[in-house]
Protein backbone atom coordinates (compact mmCIF):
# COMPACT_ATOMS: atom_id res chain seq x y z
CA UNK A 1 0.00 0.00 0.00
CA UNK A 2 1.15 3.53 -1.25
CA UNK A 3 2.28 5.47 1.55
CA UNK A 4 -0.09 8.78 2.49
CA UNK A 5 1.39 11.79 1.61
CA UNK A 6 0.62 15.45 2.43
CA UNK A 7 1.63 17.20 -0.56
CA UNK A 8 -0.31 13.95 -2.71
CA UNK A 9 -3.80 15.25 -0.97
CA UNK A 10 -2.82 19.21 -1.29
CA UNK A 11 -1.57 18.81 -4.90
CA UNK A 12 -4.81 16.85 -6.01
CA UNK A 13 -7.33 19.57 -4.03
CA UNK A 14 -5.65 21.99 -5.90
CA UNK A 15 -6.39 19.86 -9.01
CA UNK A 16 -9.90 20.11 -8.56
CA UNK A 17 -9.92 23.34 -7.04
CA UNK A 18 -8.49 25.29 -10.53
CA UNK A 19 -11.17 26.81 -12.07
CA UNK A 20 -13.60 26.49 -9.61
CA UNK A 21 -11.50 28.94 -6.90
CA UNK A 22 -14.49 32.02 -7.60
CA UNK A 23 -17.52 30.04 -6.18
CA UNK A 24 -15.82 28.32 -3.41
CA UNK A 25 -14.76 31.24 -2.55
CA UNK A 26 -18.13 32.53 -2.47
CA UNK A 27 -19.84 29.89 -0.71
CA UNK A 28 -16.62 30.00 2.20
CA UNK A 29 -17.81 33.80 2.55
CA UNK A 30 -21.40 33.25 2.95
CA UNK A 31 -20.75 30.60 5.80
CA UNK A 32 -18.23 32.50 7.19
CA UNK A 33 -20.18 35.77 7.31
CA UNK A 34 -23.30 33.68 8.82
CA UNK A 35 -21.02 31.93 11.63
CA UNK A 36 -19.60 35.51 12.40
CA UNK A 37 -23.22 37.10 12.53
CA UNK A 38 -23.62 34.11 15.25
CA UNK A 39 -20.49 34.59 16.88
CA UNK A 40 -21.68 38.59 17.77
CA UNK A 41 -24.24 36.96 20.35
CA UNK A 42 -22.04 34.88 21.98
CA UNK A 43 -21.52 37.48 24.86
CA UNK A 44 -24.43 39.11 25.31
CA UNK A 45 -27.26 36.70 24.61
CA UNK A 46 -25.09 33.36 25.37
CA UNK A 47 -28.34 31.14 24.96
CA UNK A 48 -29.75 32.85 21.92
CA UNK A 49 -26.15 32.09 20.62
CA UNK A 50 -26.14 28.50 21.99
CA UNK A 51 -29.80 28.30 19.73
CA UNK A 52 -27.83 29.45 16.89
CA UNK A 53 -24.71 27.64 17.34
CA UNK A 54 -25.94 24.45 17.33
CA UNK A 55 -29.22 25.26 15.13
CA UNK A 56 -27.46 27.51 12.34
CA UNK A 57 -24.12 27.68 12.47
CA UNK A 58 -22.99 23.96 12.72
CA UNK A 59 -25.18 22.82 9.94
CA UNK A 60 -24.11 25.53 7.79
CA UNK A 61 -20.41 24.25 8.30
CA UNK A 62 -21.76 20.50 7.68
CA UNK A 63 -22.81 22.14 4.41
CA UNK A 64 -19.63 23.96 3.51
CA UNK A 65 -17.56 20.70 3.82
CA UNK A 66 -19.95 18.65 1.97
CA UNK A 67 -20.00 21.19 -1.04
CA UNK A 68 -15.48 20.49 -1.24
CA UNK A 69 -16.22 16.89 -1.11
CA UNK A 70 -18.84 17.14 -3.55
CA UNK A 71 -16.56 19.04 -5.68
CA UNK A 72 -13.55 16.80 -5.01
CA UNK A 73 -15.85 13.62 -5.63
CA UNK A 74 -18.33 14.93 -8.43
CA UNK A 75 -16.14 17.81 -9.64
CA UNK A 76 -19.73 19.70 -8.65
CA UNK A 77 -19.34 23.46 -8.97
CA UNK A 78 -19.82 24.59 -4.93
CA UNK A 79 -22.71 26.42 -4.87
CA UNK A 80 -24.74 28.79 -1.63
CA UNK A 81 -27.43 26.33 -1.57
CA UNK A 82 -25.38 23.65 -0.71
CA UNK A 83 -24.89 24.72 3.01
CA UNK A 84 -28.93 24.09 3.93
CA UNK A 85 -28.11 20.25 2.59
CA UNK A 86 -27.62 19.07 6.30
CA UNK A 87 -31.10 20.95 7.40
CA UNK A 88 -32.75 18.40 4.69
CA UNK A 89 -31.60 15.77 7.45
CA UNK A 90 -31.08 18.58 11.05
CA UNK A 91 -32.01 15.44 13.69
CA UNK A 92 -29.41 13.34 12.23
CA UNK A 93 -26.66 15.88 11.49
CA UNK A 94 -27.68 17.52 14.90
CA UNK A 95 -27.24 14.14 17.01
CA UNK A 96 -24.36 13.16 15.46
CA UNK A 97 -22.67 16.42 16.29
CA UNK A 98 -23.12 16.27 19.57
CA UNK A 99 -22.28 12.63 19.68
CA UNK A 100 -18.88 13.65 18.25
CA UNK A 101 -18.49 16.54 20.36
CA UNK A 102 -19.50 14.84 23.69
CA UNK A 103 -16.64 11.50 22.72
CA UNK A 104 -14.16 13.82 22.05
CA UNK A 105 -14.87 16.16 25.43
CA UNK A 106 -15.17 13.39 27.43
CA UNK A 107 -11.54 11.79 26.09
CA UNK A 108 -10.31 15.19 26.64
CA UNK A 109 -11.43 15.17 30.02
CA UNK A 110 -9.02 12.77 30.56
CA UNK A 111 -5.90 14.55 29.21
CA UNK A 112 -5.70 16.49 25.86
CA UNK A 113 -3.75 13.51 23.37
CA UNK A 114 -6.52 11.22 23.96
CA UNK A 115 -8.89 14.06 23.13
CA UNK A 116 -6.88 14.94 20.03
CA UNK A 117 -6.27 10.90 18.54
CA UNK A 118 -10.32 10.63 19.28
CA UNK A 119 -11.06 13.87 17.57
CA UNK A 120 -9.03 12.38 14.37
CA UNK A 121 -10.92 8.94 14.90
CA UNK A 122 -13.90 10.69 14.35
CA UNK A 123 -13.51 12.99 11.56
CA UNK A 124 -14.30 10.79 8.80
CA UNK A 125 -18.20 10.58 10.40
CA UNK A 126 -19.80 13.62 8.09
CA UNK A 127 -18.32 11.80 4.68
CA UNK A 128 -19.77 8.85 6.03
CA UNK A 129 -23.02 9.99 6.73
CA UNK A 130 -22.64 11.72 2.96
CA UNK A 131 -21.80 8.67 1.91
CA UNK A 132 -24.43 6.53 3.21
CA UNK A 133 -27.60 7.86 4.26
CA UNK A 134 -29.40 5.03 5.49
CA UNK A 135 -26.52 5.04 8.47
CA UNK A 136 -27.30 5.84 12.14
CA UNK A 137 -25.03 8.92 13.75
CA UNK A 138 -23.78 5.68 15.77
CA UNK A 139 -22.98 3.56 13.05
CA UNK A 140 -20.96 6.32 10.69
CA UNK A 141 -18.79 7.04 14.20
CA UNK A 142 -17.67 3.36 14.29
CA UNK A 143 -17.30 3.15 10.70
CA UNK A 144 -15.16 6.53 10.89
CA UNK A 145 -12.92 5.02 13.52
CA UNK A 146 -12.45 1.65 11.99
CA UNK A 147 -11.46 3.00 9.00
CA UNK A 148 -9.19 5.55 10.39
CA UNK A 149 -6.98 3.30 12.35
CA UNK A 150 -3.24 3.04 11.30
CA UNK A 151 -4.19 6.36 9.73
CA UNK A 152 -4.92 9.18 12.47
CA UNK A 153 -1.51 10.06 12.33
CA UNK A 154 -1.77 10.55 8.36
CA UNK A 155 -4.13 13.01 9.06
CA UNK A 156 -2.58 14.72 11.69
CA UNK A 157 0.67 15.35 9.79
CA UNK A 158 -2.05 16.29 6.62
CA UNK A 159 -3.46 19.36 8.87
CA UNK A 160 -0.19 20.33 10.61
CA UNK A 161 1.26 21.08 6.97
CA UNK A 162 -1.47 23.55 6.82
CA UNK A 163 -0.31 25.72 9.92
CA UNK A 164 1.62 28.58 7.70
CA UNK A 165 -1.80 28.64 5.28
CA UNK A 166 -3.56 28.80 8.83
CA UNK A 167 -1.36 31.68 10.53
CA UNK A 168 -1.56 33.50 7.19
CA UNK A 169 -5.23 32.91 6.72
CA UNK A 170 -6.03 34.23 10.40
CA UNK A 171 -3.62 37.65 9.96
CA UNK A 172 -5.26 38.81 6.98
CA UNK A 173 -8.80 37.31 8.25
CA UNK A 174 -9.71 37.43 4.45
CA UNK A 175 -7.37 34.79 3.89
CA UNK A 176 -10.13 32.17 5.34
CA UNK A 177 -12.13 32.00 2.35
CA UNK A 178 -8.94 30.55 0.51
CA UNK A 179 -7.80 28.82 3.23
CA UNK A 180 -10.93 26.79 3.84
CA UNK A 181 -11.65 25.39 0.23
CA UNK A 182 -8.42 24.35 0.54
CA UNK A 183 -8.42 22.51 3.49
CA UNK A 184 -11.37 21.07 3.30
CA UNK A 185 -10.70 20.12 0.00
CA UNK A 186 -7.67 18.25 0.54
CA UNK A 187 -9.75 16.51 3.74
CA UNK A 188 -11.95 15.14 1.18
CA UNK A 189 -8.98 13.80 -1.10
CA UNK A 190 -8.03 11.75 2.35
CA UNK A 191 -11.29 9.85 2.88
CA UNK A 192 -11.50 9.30 -0.89
CA UNK A 193 -8.11 7.57 -0.23
CA UNK A 194 -9.30 5.77 3.03
CA UNK A 195 -12.61 4.93 1.46
CA UNK A 196 -10.57 3.41 -2.00
CA UNK A 197 -7.84 1.21 0.45
CA UNK A 198 -10.52 0.13 3.43
CA UNK A 199 -13.40 -0.36 1.66
CA UNK A 200 -16.69 -0.93 3.59
CA UNK A 201 -17.63 -2.87 6.47
CA UNK A 202 -21.11 -2.04 7.48
CA UNK A 203 -22.93 -3.40 4.21
CA UNK A 204 -25.05 -0.92 1.82
CA UNK A 205 -28.22 -1.16 1.73
CA UNK A 206 -29.56 -2.29 -1.41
Amino acid sequence: MESYKSSDFKNQALAALSGNWKPSVAVSLVALFIVCVIAAFAKSYSFIYLILYFGVAVPVMIGLLYSFYDLFRDRKIPEVSDLILPFQQFKRMFVCYILVYVYTFLWTLLLIVPGIIKGLSYSMTFYILRDRPELVPSQAIDESMRMMEGHKADLFILMLSFIGWAILATITVIGLIWFIPYVYTASAAFYERLKADKGTIIPIAE
